[in-house]
């Protein structure tokens, strides 16, 4: 996907342009529920009156992804950051390494550095 700010969409990014990408499916399947639900009520009328207005709901909701705030936006790994942040400065920290079976090696084995009490 090409952005001309440099935003990247991430799924584990906690602003509010990426947390609402993965509101459109369910705004999109409520609508469709809310239409069915004024087909069952009403006589006749259903998706075949209705299916303008689920086009101006994802019209409604593209709009919405795409005017909200980046504000405390995280790059995915391998993007370069967007354009008038420092780089660097992302708010995620990495945890710690896990240790390996390489740590408990002793470096110098002949020195006699191991305590065999």
């Amino acid at each position: 996907m090409n952005y001309d700010d440099g935003y990247v969409p991430n799924k584990s990014c906690p602003c509010l342009r990426c947390r609402l990408k993965g509101v459109m499916g369910g705004v999109v399947l409520m609508t469709v529920g809310v239409i069915q639900l004024l087909h069952n009520f009403t006589n006749g009328w259903g998706m075949h009156n209705f299916w303008p207005l689920l086009l101006i709901v994802i019209g409604l909701m593209l709009f919405a992804q795409r005017s909200a705030s980046t504000e405390g936006h995280i790059q995915p790994l391998g993007y370069p950051p967007m354009p008038g942040t420092a780089p660097g400065t992302s708010p995620f920290v990495p945890p710690p390494a896990a240790p390996t079976a390489s740590d408990n090696i002793n470096p110098n084995p002949g020195s006699g550095a191991e305590n065999h009490g």
